[in-house]
């Protein structure tokens, strides 16, 4: 498994600046450190329209492949059709019914409960998510991926929720490229950010199916191997839960 992700780091390694060698060791890792028991990594926005479901499906499709083991990927969102996955893909998938919040944290629990899986990791997309669920989420999670756009409204977005997140669990920020717009600029201003955080280029194909593999020497790809690797690192030694909530 060691070999494997030697090979994958050194195309990636061709892709990155000299500055960035050092993080992109440390992260491949962390990729393949084994977990001290099951964790549960949250993918969520604010908003909608934004490729939610579609990074989900990346980042465990992209887990599994790196970690050479089962991940879970659990459907909570229920409002979008759920990327298809590649065939052959260690990546096990579960699908809540649609419920009204609340509700949908309870039926997730359940299917926890219910489903024992043998994977060490599960990622759940929960798509859409009112603001005042945020916190919900959060106390049950190990770590959060907030998706939003890479515009000018979505990093105010971030900058205003990311704070309290943090302050509930590990959290990382993946702003989607959806018009193309971004620039060196945005990247600076993310290369800023307070906490992990990356540009992907949204691909509408990939809303429908994540069936092909980012091209590993892309940006894309790229992007996706940090944000993986910034997630994995923080669900390895989570902090201590917070005394209203608790982890699933």
């Amino acid at each position: 498994m060691r070999a494997r992700h030697l090979g994958k780091l050194r195309t990636l390694l061709r892709a990155s600046t000299e500055s960035g060698l050092s993080a992109l060791i440390a992260q491949e890792s962390s990729l393949g450190v084994p977990l001290p028991l099951s964790r549960h990594i949250a993918v969520l926005s604010a908003s909608g329209g934004v490729g939610c479901s579609t990074l989900a499906a990346d980042v465990a499709g992209m887990l599994a492949r790196l970690r050479g083991e089962r991940v879970r990927l659990i459907d909570a969102q229920g409002a979008s059709p759920v990327p298809a996955l590649p065939k052959g893909s260690s990546v096990e998938r579960v699908s809540l019914p649609s419920e009204a919040w609340p509700g949908a944290l309870e039926a997730w629990r359940e299917v926890i409960s219910a489903q024992p899986s043998r994977a060490e990791l599960s990622v759940t997309d929960w798509g859409q998510v009112p603001l005042s669920s945020f916190q919900a989420i959060a106390d049950a999670s190990h770590a959060v991926c907030l998706v939003v756009s890479a515009s000018r409204r979505g990093m105010d977005d971030a900058a205003r929720v990311v704070a309290p997140l943090t302050e509930l669990v590990p959290t990382a920020v993946c702003f989607v490229d959806a018009h193309r717009t971004a620039t060196p600029a945005t990247r600076r201003l993310v290369e800023q950010f307070p906490v992990p955080a990356v540009v992907i280029p949204y691909d509408r194909r990939r809303s429908f199916s994540t069936e092909e593999t980012l091209p590993p020497d892309s940006r894309a790809a790229h992007e996706l191997h940090r944000l993986c690797g910034d997630l994995v690192s923080m669900v390895v030694t989570p902090p201590a839960p917070a005394a209203t909530g608790g982890h699933a």
